[in-house]
């Protein structure tokens, strides 16, 4: 299987995704809600750019749908973007 895709982040990389959340209360929810899937290890949100946009480091394997459907239930839109080897 090759783990390089759009739809699955591998363990130990980085993956970015644009959003339209743009007030830091609503990049705070994002935050929030990211942190509850236990494959994240870290999120960085970059606020100075638009569309916003946040990056996330994983510590296990990752379905991007997932990461996806978090965002979705806070009522935003996650689009990710490319992979990055930490």
């Amino acid at each position: 299987m090759y783990l390089l895709n759009d739809r699955i982040i591998p363990r130990e990389y980085e993956k970015s995704f644009n959003t339209n959340a743009y007030t830091e209360t609503e990049l705070q929810q994002v935050s929030e809600a990211l942190r509850t899937i236990p494959a994240i290890k870290d999120i960085i949100i970059d606020d100075e750019k638009y569309p916003r946009a946040f990056t996330v480091h994983t510590r296990e394997e990752l379905n991007v749908e997932e990461i996806e459907n978090k965002i979705k239930a806070l009522g935003y839109q996650a689009i990710a973007s490319e992979y990055f080897l930490i």
